[in-house]
This record gives structure tokens, C-alpha cells and sequence, in this order.
């Protein structure tokens, strides 16, 4: 079973855990996400989406963590279908609970005119 058969459909979930840890290892060597992208020659977005684990890309997840001598697995752990589908259900409630503060704020700037 692949990476895609346990993930499920895209977008992926994001990995709050795995964006820790590269930002924890960036902040090390006092380098940003935009910094990565332009040593690595990719747009800042496509780092964005591979260290949040919104997109795969093993081979740059391995290029990343070889630029700071670290192996894949030390930045980029490998997920179970449980914790993904616990990632999943995290982002599904922030939405519904983003959504709710939303309506909240627009009913109260209608009664307010």
C-alpha cells in the first residue's frame, strides 16, 4: 500500500509536527522557507506544500534533509493511517469552527448598522 492509499484523497492533510520540525531545524541555521526554496532552485510555495505534507515529494523531502545533514525520516516522519486520518478530522473541525466565528462576526456587524 503507497503513501496515496493511506493519505487518502488530496489535498493531504497538513502535519503540524512535521512543519514544527523543519521550521525548529530552519531557525537552526537561521535560514526561511524562502531561503530553502531559492538554495534548492523551487518556488516557495512548493516547499510550503512539501514541508506541510500537503504534497509528496520523497525525493525532495530526502533533499531537504540532506542539505542539513539529517535523514528523511528526522523531518519528514512517515505517518500511520491513524494519524492521518486524526490530522484530517483536526483541519475538518478548525474549518467548522473558523466558519462558525465568521457567521457569528457577520450577524453581529449586521444587528450593529
Amino acid at each position: 500500500m503507497g503513501m496515496n492509499d493511506i493519505r487518502g484523497s488530496r489535498p493531504f492533510p497538513t502535519d503540524k509536527d512535521r512543519q514544527e520540525r523543519c521550521k525548529s531545524v530552519l531557525d537552526s541555521y537561521g535560514m526561511t522557507m524562502t531561503d530553502l526554496a531559492d538554495l534548492m532552485g523551487v518556488s516557495k510555495a512548493f516547499i510550503s506544500a512539501t514541508v506541510s505534507g500537503r504534497q509528496l515529494s520523497p525525493a525532495t523531502e530526502t533533499r531537504i534533509a540532506g542539505l542539513f545533514g539529517l535523514p528523511r525520516e528526522a523531518m519528514f516522519p512517515p505517518r500511520t493511517a491513524a494519524e492521518i486520518a486524526h490530522m484530517r478530522e483536526a483541519e475538518r473541525r478548525e474549518k467548522a469552527r473558523v466558519a462558525r466565528l465568521r457567521a457569528e462576526r457577520a450577524k453581529a456587524a449586521g444587528g450593529a448598522a
